[in-house]
């Protein structure tokens, strides 16, 4: 075999490496009941709902969807606040607290104001203090609802094409 076609060889390979590693097949469009969007995941999801203590006493139910795939997590939630807390500050302030709460105890190694469904948005990514991964997080306020993208990852956030693909496929429906 010749040099030349030993070259090409090796970068078949490496390239069929790579798609096998961070390209997981067809993905599945899921539009969580109640939800009001559609995004894509790399697989269909578990579905879970949880209530959530709020610091007045209250609870609020959290429905969520998630895919744990080679050793990422993809997860997508939506959770309706009190009007009278979402009256209580701007948006801006409102997504900054939930940074803050998420962020507490943990490594703030980023953080952006984004555009999400043409509403004002927050992007950042958390190291964690008791385990070594990393969270990348979207989250926007839409009335009163938060809605929350989240992939999680112990190998790091970056070159992996299809983290993009789950957080910019969000979409509101009609």
């Amino acid at each position: 075999m010749s040099k030349l076609a030993m070259v090409a060889l090796a970068v078949l390979v490496a390239v069929f490496a790579w798609t096998v590693h961070w390209s997981w097949g067809a993905w599945t469009e899921v539009r969580p009941q109640g939800g009001n969007y559609r995004l894509l995941m790399p697989s269909t999801p578990e579905v879970e709902q949880l209530q959530l203590p709020l610091a007045d006493g209250r609870t609020i139910r959290l429905q969520q969807v998630s895919v744990l795939k080679d050793g990422v997590g993809f997860f997508a939630s939506h959770v309706d606040y009190p009007a009278d807390m979402v009256r209580s500050a701007p948006a801006e302030q409102l997504l900054a607290n939930v940074r803050d709460g998420t962020a507490k105890g943990h490594t703030l190694v980023s953080d952006k104001p984004i555009s999400m469904a043409g509403k004002v948005a927050r992007e950042y990514v958390i190291l964690r203090s008791d385990e070594p991964v990393h969270t990348l997080t979207r989250s926007v306020l839409i009335g009163n609802r938060l809605y929350q993208l989240l992939v999680a990852s112990r190998t790091g956030l970056d070159n992996n094409p299809d983290i993009r693909k789950f957080m910019d496929s969000f979409a509101l429906l009609p």
